[in-house]
């Protein structure tokens, strides 16, 4: 949304907040902060040994996000567990508005926001819902960080490989996040974090748990590990499927890219999707994210020996070559090399200019030598007539594909 539609729902919301409720502090204040780091628990309470290149998200370094989790926290049903010894935990989270207001775009699904909260000037967020980070503290344990999605009253979360028993103390604390810089992105100790609150309770057996605070409201329950490990199963059988396509791969010198793609990374939704349910210390996730790396070390490798074997066969492209394509022909005008830049110009017929413009099945582009594929800017691509004019780093070779299934390989001057 614009700017203005978002300055139109946050005056609504003002208008359709309640004036019951009473002044208080504003915001509340945290009197006594948790820690943020010690020698035992990384920044989020991960294992300070677990990898940087573990999961898309360095907040999900120590609870990555089950897949559907709302769905299976409504599958659980009301119960007595005195003892947990590895649960996963799964939360339903809704925030309230620190002004008083009600959202506009969004209907509370557990509870009314409490009248009598405090209120305060302005809300978490001016235009758009809170950003919530969520710290969750077992015991006098490293509390568990994680965050929330932006922009949202009501969400929720999951924290796998957690123990209960009963007479344990839990405690919540949920703050707004500052969003950060263009450079740093939203750091969970910035002091310009507001604080929501905190709710405590004593964990006496009973599921769901319920966590009250002026502003927010969670239910929790867990899912018991024989549940956890029957749900990861698909998502499991799903990962081995990948890491052995990952480390069958063969490169391609007909697809863009040798046919990588998206192929499955230690950043893979598939490791993070099994993880939400058994956690990063799971052996089987442990083993997966180890011959991720390793299959993706022998996918540069294949990689750099299919660009040199090209290299040592490909023909000049100079002017006047031509390459047949299903588009018709791509004629080279000229070929234009500056230091670290070359420029072609290229005559194309009006299906072709098209389908290299879209960029979809037929592409233009550069491999630089450890195989890796840079795509050509194109100029004059809104034109119907004349050269289009491709742009590309100065690389040992020029890729252009000639089908959805065959592609050329041409070497630019040195």
């Amino acid at each position: 949304m614009n700017a203005l539609w978002w300055l139109v729902l946050a005056t609504l919301a003002v208008v359709a907040g309640g004036g019951m409720a009473r002044a208080g502090d504003c915001p509340p204040v945290d009197a006594q902060p948790w820690p943020w780091r010690s020698r035992a628990e990384g920044l989020w309470g991960e294992d300070p040994a677990l990898p940087d290149d573990v999961g898309l998200y360095a907040q999900e370094r120590r609870a990555p996000k089950m897949p559907d989790a709302g769905r299976r926290l409504h599958a659980l049903p009301s119960r007595r567990a005195s003892v947990i010894d590895d649960g996963t935990l799964i939360c339903e989270v809704e925030l309230y508005s620190r002004d008083g207001s009600r959202p506009v775009l969004y209907r509370y699904k557990m509870a009314a926001p409490p009248k009598s909260r405090p209120t305060c000037p302005g809300d978490w967020d001016t235009f758009a819902g809170p950003d919530a980070l969520l710290r969750f503290r077992f015991r006098d344990e490293y509390p568990i960080s994680l965050f929330g999605p932006e922009d949202h009253w009501g969400f929720f979360v999951s924290v796998p490989r957690v123990a209960l028993r009963s007479g344990d103390d839990v405690a919540l604390r949920i703050w707004d996040r500052d969003a950060g810089t263009w450079l740093t992105g939203a750091k969970p100790d910035s002091r310009r974090n507001d604080y929501m609150g905190e709710a405590r309770l004593v964990f006496d057996g009973k599921l769901p748990m319920v966590f009250r605070s002026d502003y927010f409201l969670a239910r929790c329950n867990v899912m018991e590990r024989r549940q956890a490990e029957a749900q990861a199963r698909p998502f499991l059988q799903r990962l081995g499927r990948e890491l052995a396509a990952a480390e069958g791969w063969r490169p391609d010198a007909n697809r863009y890219d040798f046919g990588e793609g998206l192929m499955l990374s230690t950043r893979d939704d598939s490791l993070r999707d099994a993880a939400g349910f058994v956690g990063w210390s799971d052996a089987r996730i442990v083993d997966g994210l180890s011959r991720a790396r390793a299959a993706a070390v022998t996918r540069a490798d294949r990689r750099r020996e299919l660009a040199q074997a090209l290299a040592s066969q490909a023909r000049p492209i100079v002017a006047g070559a031509v390459v047949e394509t299903d588009k018709g022909a791509l004629r080279v005008g000229a070929v234009e090399c500056a230091g670290d830049a070359c420029t072609l110009a290229l005559e194309v017929p009006a299906a072709l200019r098209r389908a290299l413009c879209e960029r979809a099945s037929f592409r233009l582009a550069v491999i630089v030598g450890d195989g890796r594929f840079v795509s050509a800017k194109l100029d004059e691509c809104a034109a119907t007539t004349g050269p289009l004019h491709a742009h590309l780093p100065r690389a040992p070779l020029v890729w252009i594909a000639r089908s959805r299934s065959a592609a050329e390989s041409w070497a630019l001057p040195r």
